[in-house]
């Protein structure tokens, strides 16, 4: 389960902003009862840290974090010094002696100028037992071949809905597992627009109405909800370890839930007929 939204409004469809504190203790007692045991936070989500390290244990979920996304394009030691504190910081304040994992925020941050001092001390961090895995966050093919090429990486996270299958049309998904890298599904909803009403769409999706109606209409006939398509679509593909899931409430994650338990293993959707090239539209960074 994502955070972002504990901390901080988050969301190209989020009206509702931050979540009070009140409602994320409901929130990760359900996920605790029922088996959701894995957190994705980073130090740059508001005081998502504060928060959960107030209202979890150490022994009740994995935590994954993200070092600071940092523009630059060379690391000296002020940015090795900056990020180790930003790390440590988020051990304190989540109240934990080790994190499943740590993800690098900005990729291009591994392909900068003396960018193996950055992932030095990582594995640093990794060696002493402070982190079990190391991953890289990524938002396309290029990014992900680079690192692949340079990096052991543990696990890529990696944007992939409905309207974005740029990384499942080649034959790069097979290649990360060959080496046994973890891949865990981020932005499944697309911040959301996946979920929302064609008419309610922000004007800057307006041309995605033709498509968002054609979309609903293949859910109709497959008696699917939208947000239970949106999951469909992720269990079929069988290189994904894990999907990672951004709420706005108590209700939605309670949802995600239901909808799973309902959908079928055995079933399969063509969705090829969804995929956007236009990267302006799928690409939140362009938004």
């Amino acid at each position: 389960m994502g955070t972002a939204q504990f901390g901080m409004d988050y969301g190209v469809t989020n009206q509702r902003g931050r979540i009070p504190k009140t409602e994320i203790r409901e929130i990760l007692r359900y996920c605790y009862k029922n088996y959701i045991h894995t957190i994705d936070t980073a130090a740059n989500y508001g005081n998502s840290e504060e928060i959960l390290g107030e209202l979890i244990s150490n022994r009740q979920f994995n935590i994954y974090s993200k070092i600071p996304h940092l523009n630059v394009s060379i690391f000296d030691n002020k940015e090795l010094n900056a990020v180790e504190k930003t790390f440590f910081r988020s051990l304190n304040k989540l109240k934990v002696n080790q994190m499943e994992g740590i993800f690098v925020h900005n990729a291009d941050n591994l392909l900068a100028q003396n960018s193996d001092k950055l992932f030095h001390l990582i594995m640093k961090w990794k060696h002493t037992g402070l982190i079990k895995k190391v991953g890289v966050s990524i938002y396309d093919e290029i990014q992900l071949n680079s690192i692949l090429d340079h990096y052991d990486i543990d696990i890529f996270q990696i944007p992939i809905n409905i309207y974005d299958q740029r990384l499942i049309h080649s034959d790069i998904l097979d290649e990360i597992k060959k080496r046994n890298i973890e891949i865990h599904a981020r932005s499944i909803f697309l911040q959301g627009l996946l979920l929302t009403d064609p008419k309610k769409l922000p004007k800057k999706f307006k041309s995605l109405i033709p498509i968002h109606y054609k979309l609903e209409s293949l859910f109709l006939r497959h008696e699917l909800t939208k947000l239970e398509g949106a999951l469909q679509f992720i269990l079929q593909i069988k290189q994904i370890d894990c999907m990672l899931v951004g709420i706005n409430n108590l209700h939605h994650i309670m949802e995600i839930v239901q909808s799973l338990k309902k959908l079928k293993k055995e079933t399969y959707i063509d969705f090829k007929d969804f995929q956007i090239n236009n990267v302006t539209l799928i690409d939140p960074r362009r938004w």
